[in-house]
């Protein structure tokens, strides 16, 4: 397809646990075209159309690299 782009995330992760997992959350208002787990727990990665690729990056580098006291639910 036209227009899609692929946005990896890559580290220390359980690849067995949901897209749901909460640091993932951050993607839910955007379309996934397609997910696709690495062979082993360190890498995940995500398709979705080329023109929200920069909110994605923006909302999981929010939502991975926000302090974890941040992290904590009310």
């Amino acid at each position: 397809e036209d227009r899609m782009s692929i946005v990896s995330v890559v580290g220390n992760m359980r690849c067995s646990m949901p897209v749901s997992k909460p640091d993932y959350r951050a993607l839910a208002d955007i379309p996934l075209r397609m997910i696709s787990y690495g062979s082993n727990d360190s890498d995940v990665a995500f398709v979705i159309k080329t023109e929200d690729k920069k909110r994605a990056l923006q909302a999981l580098s929010n939502r991975l690299f926000e302090p974890e006291t941040d992290k904590i639910v009310k």
